[in-house]
């Protein structure tokens, strides 16, 4: 995943996200008191920031100019 480039969902179980660009913002890192590191991903979709994990990014392909 490349912050700044949109990205589309195809996960068709997730209707608020199935089909719709997403501008993914980048990692979003929480370190907890605990010495636990958190990776979270940043998406801006609907005029909303979005905050996913790891595994939400399988359903994510990377949108080409050609593919708009």
């Amino acid at each position: 995943m490349i912050p700044g480039r949109l990205y589309r969902c195809n996960f068709r179980d997730h209707d608020r996200w199935y089909g719709k660009l997403c501008l993914y913002m980048g990692e979003s890192i929480i370190n907890r008191d605990d010495g636990v590191k958190i990776t979270n991903h940043l998406f801006y979709i609907d005029s909303r920031l979005r905050l996913t994990d790891h595994t939400f990014l399988r359903y994510m392909k990377e949108e080409s100019d050609k593919d708009r």
